[in-house]
């Protein structure tokens, strides 16, 4: 009896055992069961989630496949990473887009969803264009923008073996291609209806007015118009600094700084000359200088221009370091313009504004643009006061413009030439000191954003604000309002 129990109470240890074993295995498998699930929840989202090259590389299988006949979902990411990677860590204007109200976040997400839709290559382009325009608050800031036909002259910059290097667009046939197949297809954005479900597709209502090939470019003398107001006032509206061929020693450059110089001839003797820029969207600066300038100076004038830039960004220092020199090696009067890096310590001591004071961090180096500006052999010997108008159309070259001749010291026969702005604040797409275009990696298309922040000597920001007139009268009836401020000065003096 005594060893039945004793068989009975090892039988039992044995079933208890026996249990407990069971029961950690199952609870062993059961977490081995929840690691893999965990890794393949994990895989899923990556997947799902996937912009970064690592995560590129881990998905190959899943997203080679051609999304409706255009291109790879790597490719459409890798290239939309590209332009996110540039917008967020070397766009030197970004903080001012989110002042502005752009949720860059927001906007990420929202057009990464819109990405896989894109079917052709004009399609890309209106994608690209239309997020850059978002960002920038609708203004393309630091003319950040999708580059239309880029020139094969253009130097462009790639990132060759996690190296950025500038080569010439004509050394891509990637490029040619890509916007040969896009001019095919630009003609259904003309058509209303075909262009418009386009627009549509990726929420472009800020492009109702938006024409591919839109320009301001257009034959001289629809370029220019003056008018001989009264015996007193001459007027010249500049509606664009845009020409088909800007080239400073081309036929149709020459032409227009010869008409302008007649025109500034006509009205040499007049009290009282006004400048419309009211809706002149800009072009290429040098053409005002010449044109214009050059003209009404009779002495040499020195003028100053300030932006700060990282030189430690990627894109950007490459860039700064073509074009700028050490500030103790410039000789200011070998060359019309010269850019300069300060000392560390004068970028230190720069002090932004309140508005932009978070700014400051996002840089390294101050840059000055030093223009040197002599005037033509024959210049015109103008005594009398020069009105711009300006307006929220006024952007650009013509920003350029306004600013430089109201900050410029003009001299004219040891006579200062007093200037005045009247209208209303501009856009505010004032010009970095350069520009630089990007190859998105696996399409070909081109975007472009200047480099170098512009500052004025309060600190504040000239693209934030753009330019403020003398005079805030609005810029509707901004001439006939002008013509009224002159006729109280001439009152005045009558007195």
């Amino acid at each position: 009896m005594k060893n039945k129990n004793i068989v009975v109470g090892f039988l039992i240890i044995a079933v208890i055992i026996g249990v407990l074993i069971y029961k950690e295995f199952k609870n062993f498998t059961s977490k081995d069961s929840q690691i893999s699930v965990g890794v393949a929840v994990t895989d899923n989202q990556v997947l799902e989630d996937a912009t970064s090259k690592d995560q590129l590389e881990e998905n190959t299988e899943e997203l080679d496949g051609l999304v409706n006949g255009f291109m790879t979902k790597k490719a459409l990411l890798e290239d939309y990473e590209f332009v996110w990677d540039f917008i967020e860590n070397s766009y030197p204007y970004k903080n001012i887009c989110i002042r502005k109200g752009a949720d860059l976040e927001a906007l990420k997400s929202e057009y990464r969803e819109l990405l896989f839709e894109v079917e052709n290559e004009i399609e890309y382009y209106v994608f690209y264009e239309t997020i850059l325009y978002e960002v920038t608050d609708y203004r393309f800031t630091g003319h950040l923008r999708v580059v239309w036909l880029p020139s094969d002259s253009v130097d462009i910059s790639i990132e060759d073996n996690s190296e950025i290097k500038f080569k010439k667009i004509a050394e891509f046939p990637i490029i040619k291609d890509f916007y040969a197949k896009a001019l095919c297809q630009s003609g259904v954005l003309k058509n209303r209806e075909a262009g418009g479900k386009i627009f549509n597709k990726f929420h472009t209502d800020v492009f109702k007015r938006y024409e591919l090939n839109s320009s301001d470019e257009a034959n001289i003398e629809e370029l220019v118009l003056d008018k001989d107001i009264s015996d007193d006032i001459g007027y010249i509206n500049f509606l664009s600094f845009n020409l088909h061929n800007p080239e400073d020693d081309s036929t149709e450059y020459n032409e227009y700084c010869k008409d302008v110089k007649e025109m500034l001839k006509k009205f040499e003797n007049k009290k009282h000359l006004i400048i419309d820029l009211r809706e002149n969207k800009g072009g290429y600066s040098p053409l005002w200088m010449d044109s214009f300038v050059r003209n009404i100076i009779t002495d040499e004038i020195y003028f100053e221009e300030y932006f700060v830039s990282n030189y430690e960004d990627k894109h950007t220092k490459l860039a700064s370091e073509k074009l700028t020199k050490l500030y103790d090696s410039v000789d200011c009067n070998a060359e019309q313009y010269v850019y300069y890096t300060s000392s560390q310590s004068e970028f230190e001591n720069i002090k932004f504004s309140e508005q932009n004071k978070e700014d400051k961090k996002n840089f390294d180096t101050l840059i000055c643009e030093y223009t040197k500006v002599s005037p033509t052999e024959d210049p015109v010997s103008f005594k009398g006061k020069i009105w711009i108008l300006i307006g929220k159309n006024t952007m650009s070259a013509a920003e350029h413009f306004a600013f430089f001749m109201r900050e410029a010291n003009l001299m004219s026969d040891d006579y200062k030439v007093p200037v005045c702005l009247v209208g209303e604040a501009t856009k505010g797409i004032f010009r970095g000191f350069s520009r630089i275009q990007l190859m998105l990696p696996n399409s070909g298309l081109v975007i472009q954003s200047d480099i170098g922040y512009a500052i004025k000597a309060d600190g504040s920001c000239i693209v934030e604000e753009g330019i403020k007139p003398d005079i805030d009268r609005g810029a509707v009836d901004a001439l006939g309002k002008c013509r009224l401020l002159i006729k109280e000065k001439q009152g005045s003096e009558n007195e």
